[in-house]
């Protein structure tokens, strides 16, 4: 019995050390692994990866035996392609979001949503060594304005931050002259570095049957966008040696003869900005106002013309065309249903290598196409050295490697075909691809990321390549191009943000604005009366310019935050933040200037010249100094932290901005700072007012016989000033400065003495001698010493 527990207790052991061996042997495995992310093609997917994980892996590896590339242990790596599975959920959020925004009947792609999201997921986890981008994924969130509704929904940080900037490694220049300059310039972020090597490029072209003499003398004269409906009826009899089914004359009006995959919303997207750069020449070079075609006044014969050009082309059947996919759009090609196919310059060795092929490529009207480009990005998440992925990711576009993928898969190489004749791999390489090679050297790329940049507020490529395709079939389905229009003012401009604007968000708000408005307008005209009476006994005392100051405080305090909609530049949001602190110290300092100006005055009576120092020009000349470095610190602090704008985007029916920073941290430095301020002022005003008197009550204790009780007539305290002796002993009701009372002062005072007390020349009645004024108190009592003296 104890025998065959051993045996058992034996084969469980074994079993756990074979299983402990296995997951040290796979991780160990994946350690000496790069795994590489690239993308699927639009074609032929299947194959596809395939390829990359048998033929170009051997290659590459036999590459890295053949160079060794001076790396410890470089030998020991393998290297492994993936393409993307995105999640099924990703986008339903983001949907929801846009579905009950406000103002908005925006749609989403939710399948680019998807595929952005899986890329990006991919950026996050250190799964993926490297990943091969294209141009509309590299940098696409990048904008003057942060969306927050994408940056929270895919929370997403900057690009930049999951990428390893190739600049911070010593690479030789001789590794990257065989790229392109222009594509390498696309992978570098302005003033931050270069994230992206160039991998591949490709465009969008034509294709066609070239023993029909018709399309080529369309292709090649009239131009696809200038197909006539009489071309369609004539061309059927020169169709009959491509598919034996005859065809009547209406054959090609009815089905069209463009085969074009615009079930997929990047092509329906690039294929109708191909049409309106041919076309309508938008954008043009250094003239914002030519985005105005798209949703002003003229927008609507563009939009047509786009749809009756896509009915000529596709067939009437505009459902059909939009669910045509691009694998059913290359069959229907091949199989003769249709003549002309739009596909990508790649597809050209595929079909090439047909037998008994045909087929011919054709550029699309005036050498118009859009550049798809592609980098190589290294995460900044990976696990592995980055020294070694930096060395792999050169061999995956080194020239070499790209030449033998254009030989294996047809992909295009990122060279200068512009300069073929200078270079000697570019040469070679379009002398076997020379119909290719003519026709590249003579494209006008469009960069699509860049085309719908009217200015800086414009959307980031993510969020028009979100929301654009989508507008575009509903346009096409319904023939009304309202939501399309409405989409592209948005994305391309700031919309002036009114009252009713704000109305539309909550109504409270409104009425909040107005009010501030109001209370601010009677404090300004409070500001205007202390100025105009500001020489006056009653106001002087009183000092009406510190008064102003700390009024004028509180009018900004009150309107300033109605204002932050004005707030369009990252300069104006930092100076937001600054003056935000500069103005509650606009409240309080001069305040505080007053209480200490009383208060110098009332324990100073032995002086007999002591206005220079609370004279309120010297005053305001201490509170400048003191309010200049307090705005000097706070704009000094505000540069250790970034301060950009935000955008809601689309999500709502118009696009604004406003001030973006850490919130949280400055409200809880504001939070500090004004309580000190307050709790500092409190203080000083109360030592100022009251303290300093009790201090000295309390050191020196009068004695009962020369001091009995509260008894003013005593002359213990004649030196000391009582503010009794300010106090108007009769009420006069006849105030001059009164609102309530101005009836009351037209009937008790003269024209030419209300005249006098605006003039501030009043002259004191010959009751009111210099002895009872108590105006004169301290001037009486230095007089009364100095009499004593003598």
């Amino acid at each position: 019995m104890f025998h065959i527990s051993r045996v058992y207790i034996i084969h469980i052991l074994s079993i756990i050390i074979i299983f402990i061996k296995t997951i040290q042997s796979k991780n160990t495995s994946n350690e000496n692994t790069i795994q590489v992310l690239i993308s699927n093609p639009n074609i032929e997917s299947e194959s596809y990866l395939n390829k990359y994980n048998t033929s170009i892996r051997e290659y590459f590896i036999s590459k890295i035996h053949e160079n060794n590339l001076n790396i410890p242990n470089l030998l020991n790596y393998d290297i492994k392609f993936f393409c993307c599975v995105p999640e099924p959920q990703d986008g339903n959020k983001l949907s929801l979001v846009y579905k009950k925004s406000w103002n908005s009947n925006y749609i989403i792609d939710e399948d680019y949503a998807r595929e952005f999201n899986c890329t990006l997921r991919a950026l996050k986890d250190s799964t993926y060594d490297i990943i091969i981008v294209d141009d509309q994924f590299l940098y696409s969130e990048e904008s003057y304005a942060e969306n927050c509704v994408m940056k929270e929904n895919f929370f997403m940080k900057k690009f930049v931050d999951y990428f390893v900037n190739y600049e911070d490694y010593v690479i030789n220049d001789i590794e990257m002259k065989h790229h392109n300059k222009d594509i390498m310039k696309d992978g570098k972020l302005d003033g931050k570095g270069q994230y992206g090597l160039p991998y591949e490029i490709d465009y969008d072209v034509l294709y066609y049957h070239k023993n029909i003499k018709k399309l080529e003398d369309l292709l090649t004269k009239d131009g696809l966008f200038n197909v006539d409906p009489s071309f369609l009826e004539s061309i059927t009899n020169s169709t009959e040696t491509i598919n034996s089914d005859s065809r009547d004359d209406s054959y090609y009006k009815e089905n069209g003869i463009l085969s074009v995959g615009l079930r997929d919303n990047d092509e329906l997207f690039e294929f109708f900005s191909e049409y309106v750069h041919y076309k309508w020449g938008i954008p043009k070079d250094g003239d914002p106002n030519s985005y105005n075609a798209f949703y002003q006044q003229g927008s609507d014969e563009l939009y047509q013309s786009f749809r009756e050009v896509i009915l000529k082309l596709t067939g009437t059947n505009i459902n059909k065309t939009l669910f045509t996919s691009l694998e059913e759009a290359y069959h229907s090609f091949i199989n003769g249903e249709k003549l002309i196919y739009k596909g990508k310059a790649s597809n050209y060795q595929l079909f090439k290598t047909m037998e008994n092929s045909s087929i011919a490529i054709q550029p699309l009207p005036n050498y118009t196409s859009i550049i798809h480009e592609k980098f190589a990005v290294i995460n900044n998440n990976s696990k592995k050295d980055k020294e070694i992925l930096v060395k792999m990711a050169l061999q995956l576009t080194s020239k070499d490697m790209q030449l033998y993928r254009a030989q294996e898969l047809g992909t295009l190489p990122t060279f200068n075909f512009k300069n073929k004749k200078e270079n000697h791999d570019t040469s070679n390489y379009c002398q076997k691809n020379s119909e290719l090679c003519d026709l590249i050297e003579k494209i006008k790329p469009i960069h699509l990321p860049k085309m719908y940049l009217k200015n800086r507020y414009s959307a980031s490529f993510v969020e028009t390549r979100l929301v654009v395709p989508p507008a575009i079939r509903e346009f096409l389905k319904e023939n009304n191009d309202t939501l399309i229009k409405d989409i592209f003012s948005n994305i391309l401009d700031l919309r002036i943000f009114t009252f009713s604007n704000v109305a539309q968000f909550d109504i409270n708000v409104l009425i909040s604005t107005f009010s501030s408005f109001i209370v601010a307008f009677f404090l300004l005209i409070i500001v205007f009366k202390v100025y105009k009476y500001r020489k006056h006994p009653y106001l002087k005392a009183m000092s009406p310019q510190l008064s102003n100051l700390t009024i004028i405080g509180m009018i900004l305090r009150i309107i300033f935050p109605q204002f932050y909609i004005l707030i369009k530049t990252k300069t104006m949001c930092r100076m937001c933040f600054v003056i935000n602190f500069f103005i509650n110290n606009l409240i309080y300092i001069p305040m505080l200037a007053i209480i200490y100006r009383i208060y110098y005055i009332y324990t100073n009576i032995s002086k007999v010249n002591y206005g220079k120092k609370v004279n309120d020009k010297h005053l305001l000349i201490i509170i400048s100094i003191i309010l200049f470095v307090i705005f000097s610190f706070f704009y000094l602090i505000s540069f250790f932290d970034e301060f950009g704008i935000k955008t809601m985007g689309s999500a709502i029916g118009y696009r604004f901005v406003w001030c973006n920073f850490n919130y949280d941290k400055y409200q809880a430095l504001s939070n500090i700072y004004n309580l000190l301020i307050f709790i500092v002022t409190c203080l000083a005003s109360v030592y100022m007012l009251v303290g300093t008197r009790l201090l000295y009550i309390r050191k020196h204790i009068s004695n009962e016989e020369s001091f009995i009780g509260n008894n003013m007539n005593n002359d213990y305290f004649d030196h000391a000033i009582n503010i009794i002796d300010f106090i108007p002993l009769k009420r006069n009701t006849n105030y001059l400065f009164s609102l309530c009372n101005g009836i009351k002062k037209q009937k008790y005072l003269s024209n030419d003495t209300i005249k006098s007390f605006e003039e501030g020349k009043l002259k004191l009645s010959e009751e009111d001698s210099i002895e009872q004024n108590p105006n004169n108190y301290f001037f009486n009592q230095a007089l009364k010493k100095l009499e004593e003296e003598k």
